[in-house]
């Protein structure tokens, strides 16, 4: 732990703490994300506008931002998504597929708030073959999840 520099209000700068080193960690360390890789976010509050940041500082060649919220859309959409996916009207694993030609995301990074923005879920007795499929190579891509 360190002080903050002179000049850095503390209530401002407590997001760094959450939201950006979450989001940097998941985007570098959790997800390795390389340079002209495709990256779904779903969720784009705090911490997943940050993934959509960093994700696009590191090169990504696609970023799909997925929300049910407008304001939210749009300032992914500022800060380098390069599609958005309005989960309330659209199904959004289907819009993924028809935005990447079919090929999908290389990294999915979620969130667990179900009752707002999963649009697909597996029931926890399921948990075990969803590994032993990814185990198979059936499941491609790196997923990523925050809570």
């Amino acid at each position: 732990m360190r002080p903050l520099p002179d000049g850095l209000p503390l209530a401002e700068s407590s997001v760094l703490g959450c939201a950006l080193f979450t989001a940097y960690g998941a985007v570098r360390h959790g997800a390795d994300l390389r340079g002209g890789e495709r990256i779904a976010v779903v969720a784009t509050g705090g911490v997943g506008v940050n993934v959509i940041q960093i994700a696009h500082a590191f090169g990504a060649s696609q970023i799909i931002a997925i929300d049910v919220s407008d304001d939210k859309l749009e300032m992914a959409r500022r800060v380098g998504a390069t599609d958005v996916v309005d989960a309330r009207t659209t199904n959004a694993a289907d819009r993924v597929r028809e935005l990447t030609d079919g090929r999908g995301v290389d990294i999915a990074r979620g969130t667990f708030r179900p009752e707002k923005t999963v649009t697909l879920r597996f029931p926890l007795a399921l948990a075990d073959a969803a590994y032993k499929a990814l185990d198979r190579g059936e499941i491609l891509g790196r997923a990523i999840v925050t809570t």
